[in-house]
């Protein structure tokens, strides 16, 4: 049963038949009742979208929380986490003949923020072979994020 808020020509929420209306970040969508799962056989290139996807999502889940703060200006309407995907899965996977690779030179951390880093200072270590980077980062935007890290 669907639920109808401010009469006929609001918003339905629930089910009507097969249909199934939700709303997701203020937008309402129908979709279809969910089906049992089928075992099919998978072509090709299915296949090798899937192991695309999956190669640049264990990539992105291991720098979520920059993700979620350098992706989330880009749409109020989209995840940070799912804009850090599709960014990533168009121009950073290399389709190598035996192997999937990422292209570090345009997998991105960030799209479309402003920044708030300054005074960048890197600071080689000879000694154990290492690069140590240090900046500051703007107060308000902090203050706006509502972290310290």
């Amino acid at each position: 049963m669907a639920i109808s808020k401010n009469g006929i020509n609001g918003t339905l929420k629930g089910r009507v038949g097969n249909a199934v209306f939700c709303n997701w970040k203020g937008i309402t969508y129908v979709r279809s009742l969910p089906q049992p799962k089928r075992k099919r056989n998978r072509s090709e290139s299915t296949l090798a979208n899937q192991s695309k996807f999956k190669f640049i999502q264990q990539h992105v889940l291991n720098v979520l929380a920059l993700a979620r703060i350098g992706f989330s200006y880009i749409s109020k309407n989209r995840t940070a986490y799912n804009s850090a995907m599709s960014y990533n899965l168009k121009s950073a996977v290399l389709s190598l003949p035996e192997r999937l690779a990422v292209n570090w030179e345009t997998f991105a951390f960030s799209r479309d923020m402003l920044n708030p880093i300054y005074d960048v200072r890197v600071l080689p270590n000879m000694g154990s072979g290492s690069i140590l980077v240090k900046w500051k980062v703007d107060p308000e935007f902090l203050k706006h994020r509502g972290t310290g890290n």
